[in-house]
Protein backbone atom coordinates (compact mmCIF):
# COMPACT_ATOMS: atom_id res chain seq x y z
CA UNK A 1 0.00 0.00 0.00
CA UNK A 2 1.02 3.31 -0.85
CA UNK A 3 0.39 7.00 0.31
CA UNK A 4 1.75 9.55 2.90
CA UNK A 5 4.14 8.39 4.83
CA UNK A 6 3.47 7.25 8.17
CA UNK A 7 6.32 9.36 10.16
CA UNK A 8 4.27 12.17 9.90
CA UNK A 9 1.95 11.00 12.54
CA UNK A 10 3.84 8.90 14.30
CA UNK A 11 5.18 10.71 17.26
CA UNK A 12 1.50 11.44 18.19
CA UNK A 13 0.88 8.96 21.51
CA UNK A 14 -2.76 8.15 19.45
CA UNK A 15 -1.30 6.80 16.50
CA UNK A 16 1.89 5.23 18.18
CA UNK A 17 0.67 1.99 18.45
CA UNK A 18 -0.45 1.65 15.71
CA UNK A 19 1.27 -0.60 12.43
CA UNK A 20 2.19 1.54 9.32
CA UNK A 21 -0.22 -0.33 7.12
CA UNK A 22 -2.50 1.51 9.62
CA UNK A 23 -1.34 4.27 9.79
CA UNK A 24 -1.56 4.55 5.84
CA UNK A 25 -5.09 3.24 5.55
CA UNK A 26 -5.97 6.36 8.01
CA UNK A 27 -3.50 8.64 6.04
CA UNK A 28 -5.18 7.95 2.62
CA UNK A 29 -8.60 8.68 4.25
CA UNK A 30 -7.66 11.86 5.75
CA UNK A 31 -7.97 15.56 4.54
CA UNK A 32 -5.26 18.38 4.97
CA UNK A 33 -7.46 21.82 5.80
CA UNK A 34 -5.69 25.14 6.15
CA UNK A 35 -7.35 27.10 8.52
CA UNK A 36 -6.46 31.19 8.58
CA UNK A 37 -5.03 32.80 11.79
CA UNK A 38 -8.24 33.31 13.58
CA UNK A 39 -10.37 30.85 11.56
CA UNK A 40 -13.01 28.66 13.33
CA UNK A 41 -12.53 25.33 12.94
CA UNK A 42 -15.29 23.70 14.84
CA UNK A 43 -18.57 25.74 16.53
CA UNK A 44 -19.60 25.52 19.60
CA UNK A 45 -22.41 23.11 20.22
CA UNK A 46 -22.02 21.47 16.85
CA UNK A 47 -22.07 17.66 16.63
CA UNK A 48 -18.68 15.73 16.52
CA UNK A 49 -18.18 14.54 12.94
CA UNK A 50 -14.44 14.84 12.71
CA UNK A 51 -11.45 14.53 13.99
CA UNK A 52 -8.47 16.41 14.07
CA UNK A 53 -4.88 16.59 14.22
CA UNK A 54 -2.78 19.86 14.45
CA UNK A 55 -0.04 19.37 12.15
CA UNK A 56 1.40 22.78 12.35
CA UNK A 57 0.83 25.71 14.07
CA UNK A 58 -0.83 27.13 17.18
CA UNK A 59 -4.95 26.27 18.36
CA UNK A 60 -6.88 28.46 21.14
CA UNK A 61 -10.02 26.68 21.98
CA UNK A 62 -12.92 29.64 23.50
CA UNK A 63 -15.86 28.66 24.95
CA UNK A 64 -18.81 31.09 24.74
CA UNK A 65 -20.84 31.40 27.88
CA UNK A 66 -24.57 33.14 27.97
CA UNK A 67 -23.99 34.69 31.29
CA UNK A 68 -19.89 35.00 31.20
CA UNK A 69 -19.65 35.61 27.55
CA UNK A 70 -15.85 34.52 25.91
CA UNK A 71 -13.32 32.44 27.73
CA UNK A 72 -10.72 30.55 27.05
CA UNK A 73 -10.48 26.78 27.32
CA UNK A 74 -6.59 26.09 26.35
CA UNK A 75 -4.54 26.16 23.84
CA UNK A 76 -2.52 23.54 21.74
CA UNK A 77 -0.06 22.96 19.38
CA UNK A 78 1.36 20.08 17.30
CA UNK A 79 4.45 19.78 20.30
CA UNK A 80 1.85 19.05 23.40
CA UNK A 81 -1.11 16.86 21.11
CA UNK A 82 -2.36 14.38 23.77
CA UNK A 83 -5.55 11.74 23.51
Amino acid sequence: MSGPDPSLVRDFPFFRNLTDDDLRAILAAAKTRRIERKGLVFAQGQSAAEFFVLMHGHLKVVQIRPTEGRSSCGSSSRASFTA
